[in-house]
Formats: C-alpha cells, sequence, structure tokens
C-alpha cells in the first residue's frame, strides 16, 4: 500500500506539472501573440508618424508659399496705392486749366458768334470767335484726351486694386486653414 500511495502520490505531482507545463506552455503562445499584435501596431504607429511628418513637412510648404503670395500681393497692393495717387495728383494739378476751358466753352455757349449769313455786319465778331475757338481747340482736345486717358488708368488701377484685396483676403483665408 506505501508503494501504491508513492505511486499515487507521484502520478498526481506528475499531473500537477504536466498541468503547469500545459499552463505555461499556454501563456508562452499567448505571450508570443501578444508580442506580435504589439509589434504589429508599433508598425502601425510607425507608418501614421511617417505619413504625418510628410503631411506636416507639406503643410508648413504651402505655409510658406501662401505667406509668400501674401508678402507679394501686399506688394502690388502698395504699388497700386502709389499708381492711384499718382493718378489723382495729375488730375488735380490739371484741375485749374480744365475748369478754365470748361469756363470759356460755357461762355462760348452763352454768347454765340454771329451767324455771317444773318447779321453780315458781325463779321469781326465771327472772325474773333473763330480765331479763339482755332486756338483753344486743340489745347482742349489735348486735355480732353489726356483726361479721359487718366480717367481710364485711375479705373484700372481701382479694379486691379480691388482684385488684389480679394485676393489677398482669399490667400489669408487658405493661410490661417492650413496654420489651423
Amino acid at each position: 500500500e506505501a508503494a501504491s500511495t508513492a505511486q499515487d502520490s507521484l502520478a498526481t505531482r506528475k499531473a500537477r506539472r504536466e498541468e503547469e507545463l500545459s499552463a505555461l506552455t499556454r501563456d508562452l503562445t499567448l505571450s508570443e501573440d501578444r508580442q506580435a499584435a504589439i509589434a504589429r501596431e508599433i508598425r502601425m504607429i510607425e507608418r501614421d508618424r511617417k505619413a504625418l511628418n510628410a503631411e506636416l513637412l507639406r503643410t508648413a510648404q504651402r505655409v510658406t508659399q501662401l505667406e509668400e503670395q501674401l508678402a507679394a500681393t501686399e506688394d502690388r497692393l502698395r504699388r497700386l496705392g502709389t499708381n492711384e495717387d499718382a493718378v489723382r495728383a495729375s488730375l488735380a494739378e490739371r484741375q485749374d486749366v480744365l475748369s478754365e476751358v470748361l469756363a470759356a466753352l460755357q461762355r462760348i455757349g452763352q454768347h454765340p458768334p454771329p451767324a455771317l449769313a444773318v447779321r453780315p455786319k458781325d463779321a469781326l465778331g465771327a472772325v474773333r470767335s473763330a480765331l479763339l475757338l482755332n486756338a483753344v481747340m486743340p489745347e482742349i482736345h489735348l486735355e480732353a484726351q489726356a483726361l479721359a486717358g487718366d480717367l481710364s488708368t485711375l479705373r484700372q488701377v481701382r479694379l486691379s486694386s480691388a482684385a488684389e484685396r480679394d485676393r489677398l483676403v482669399a490667400d489669408a483665408r487658405r493661410l490661417t486653414e492650413e496654420q489651423a
């Protein structure tokens, strides 16, 4: 009986050791699976990190480009403002001359030269009016052309300024979005 009890004790110990071995084997298998899962997760995180770094670089390049565009647009706006000021100054300089010419034309309109066919006695007045008109008309014509040119330039500068301001606002909005 002692031998049988010793055998039972050995068998029990053997069974416990086999269970421990089986549990350790299961734990090792689970540990290896967990290690593989963690390694896959680390590789995914590394890929994500690389993708984020690449996107950060692209965003930084876009931000730099937008900042350069903003600076260029602001520079163009300053030049357009200077051009507008120059055109306005030119118009202001010629304002006195234009006022005089318009006043002369109004006086002529209020007191037109006499018609020679109707009143031959006023031939001297008609000749004087014709001489005055011949002397003034080329200057009036040149001033009118210069005025039309300045007004056209002023209109173009204002349109360009408005387009540049719109571009500036759009670029600033895109820059804010990129920075966010």
